[in-house]
């Protein structure tokens, strides 16, 4: 989940799953839109179970998420088995 601040297009974020050689496969990136400045935006994922991934968050201007703005990762279901 990701609250946008006044510039969603500063923003984009990716999950990337860690092979076991310790380099990344980039599963999926997400940006913000011109539309959604100050708006609340859900990403779900189906990830596969007993593997490692990265989640990491980009600003483009380099300001970060400007408060209201913020985000938060969150996981669902079954961790580490079955």
């Amino acid at each position: 989940m990701v609250v946008f601040d006044d510039y969603p297009l500063d923003t984009s974020w990716q999950i990337e799953k860690i092979v076991s050689s310790g380099d990344t496969i980039i599963l999926k990136t997400f940006n913000g839109t011109s539309s959604e400045a100050n708006k609340l935006r859900n990403e779900s994922m189906c990830l596969e179970g007993e593997q490692t991934y990265q989640f990491t968050i980009y600003d483009d201007y380099g300001d970060g998420i400007v408060a209201p703005g913020h985000y938060n990762v969150t996981s669902k279901g079954n961790i580490g088995g079955e």
